[in-house]
């Protein structure tokens, strides 16, 4: 255990913790609701709004992954539906994450360890990204440190059922709210062979698992027979990818890979304490603390890569269940320097960069403009005007802007607007793009807008040229606006 004698300051770690989450809070609602609605949210929002009978048809065709956090945005939007308060509940699971991952590293490794994780992941920019976004990322963060903390307290006593009982709900509702908790879930038992045999306690953590896997066939079975397409878009796994991935991790925004350097350097140290401890001491408890944030680090990326060469799903998002591995790893290792100079120079270094990250390059920066693409096209449009959407799906935050914006029925041609998707649940009804369908068009419309995503996709770009070209055949482009990721092209008839 780390000597923690000659810092006064640890005396006084309760209040600290405090101030700790409070700058997490600070930073996580900061701007919270100044950008756009992007694409994956509104879609959280859209499925969270449906009907009961259509929720639950929708979660168990489609949307199983991250299910739970529809779930509870379903009653979270009865507050309000603007872009603070639908993205405040991720807010809040980010902040309940602070004291619990303080809690977990105390135990495993002192107060010191603890307080330096809980400042670095308050002031992560990756972390702060995901707590001001409505998804599940910071609900799935919040569980597998909530339910690794239960792990480690049941690893210590299996003779207290409650704490067993609490671990087997917190890791279940974990998988529920993304998939790849489970991962974090593997990650803890690969660490268990490292535990003296004597802390070992096989047939308890093996009834365990199997409770927890017995709450989760309803996930094996969406993922085995419900395929239909959700991650195609995941590209193939290669090694700018992994190398992306850190960079992420580490919050490294913009910034050159000064965060991802000092991140490598305190993990680095970790790893070297790690493995003189192991040969120090064999198969011990402090040698299986170091195993089990290793793995939480290591065995999700890992597995998820690997796996991705059958079948895509690595993806920086989804991997935020090992971000807490990441941080216990690199604040371990800030806390394992003895000389007070290197230490106090690396965690200012960490933070510093940490928080300009978050500051000058999370926060300026958006995802889709939907926001003032809407407010353009609601400013300019006539009545009875046609609008069309490319890539189809981005109806949705497009409408979440109308809808906001009371934008009179008749101002756009909604029946048009239906074809194309509106109000629609599943996303297997839309009409063909052909060119007899869009050169009809010219017998409906005196004005036509087109509203297109940027995409790096080639195909999609190449669609995107054909509907242009085709409508440009009858109809003279008036107008072009460009947001952030979002095209708007007014046409005006010929």
């Amino acid at each position: 255990m780390i000597n923690e004698k000659r810092f006064s300051i640890l005396s006084y770690p309760n209040n600290l913790v405090i101030g700790i989450t409070m700058v997490a809070a600070l930073f996580s609602f900061l701007y919270i609701g100044q950008k756009s609605i992007w694409l994956d949210e509104a879609t959280s929002i859209s499925i969270a709004k449906l009907p009961w009978e259509g929720f639950w048809e929708r979660l168990s065709s489609r949307d199983l992954n991250q299910g739970l956090y529809y779930f509870l945005l379903r009653f979270w939007v009865i507050l309000g539906e603007s872009e603070s308060v639908v993205r405040a509940l991720s807010a809040l699971f980010a902040i309940a994450s602070i004291p619990v991952l303080y809690a977990l590293a105390k135990r495993m490794f002192g107060v010191r360890a603890g307080l330096i994780t809980s400042l670095l992941i308050s002031v992560n920019a990756f972390f702060i990204e995901y707590a001001q976004e409505a998804r599940g990322y910071s609900l799935v963060f919040f569980l597998v440190v909530l339910s690794s903390y239960l792990f480690v307290l049941v690893t210590e006593n299996f003779s207290n059922k409650k704490m067993v009982c609490g671990y087997i709900a917190v890791s279940a509702l974990a998988v529920y709210a993304h998939f790849f908790a489970a991962l974090v879930l593997i990650a803890q038992t690969l660490s268990v062979p490292f535990l003296p045999s004597n802390k070992i306690r096989a047939r308890q953590l093996l009834l365990t698992n199997l409770a927890i896997a017995t709450l989760s066939i309803p996930i094996a079975l969406f993922i085995l027979t419900k395929d239909s397409g959700q991650i195609s878009w995941i590209p193939k796994p290669s090694i700018s990818l992994l190398k992306g991935l850190f960079t992420d991790l580490s919050g490294d925004a913009g910034q050159l890979g000064r965060i991802t350097s000092f991140y490598l350097l305190a993990c680095i140290i970790s790893f070297t304490h790690a493995l003189s401890t192991f040969f120090r001491t064999g198969r011990s408890i402090d040698t299986w603390r170091y195993a089990f944030i290793s793995f939480w680090l290591i065995v999700p990326i890992g597995i998820s890569f690997i796996f991705s060469f059958t079948k895509p799903v690595f993806i920086n998002k989804y991997l935020i269940v090992s971000l807490p591995g990441l941080v216990l790893l690199a604040g371990v290792g800030v806390s394992l320097i003895e000389d007070k100079y290197c230490y106090f120079i690396l965690l200012i270094l960490l933070l510093f960069f940490s928080c300009r990250s978050v500051i000058s390059d999370y926060y300026p920066k958006e995802k889709e403009n939907y926001k003032d693409s809407a407010s353009y096209v609601v400013t300019h449009a006539k009545r009875g005007d046609g609008i069309l959407f490319y890539p189809k799906y981005i109806y949705k935050p497009f409408e979440y802007y109308l809808n906001r914006l009371n934008t009179p029925l008749d101002l756009l041609d909604r029946h048009y607007s239906s074809k194309l998707g509106h109000h629609r649940d599943t996303e297997d009804r839309y009409p063909d793009l052909t060119i007899p369908y869009l050169e009809s068009l010219k017998y409906k419309y005196e004005q036509i807008w087109i509203i297109l995503r940027h995409e790096n996709n080639s195909e999609i770009g190449t669609v995107s040229r054909n509907i242009v070209n085709t409508v440009n055949t009858h109809f003279q482009l008036k107008q072009e606006k460009n947001y952030y990721n979002v095209r708007v092209l007014q046409f005006v008839k010929k």
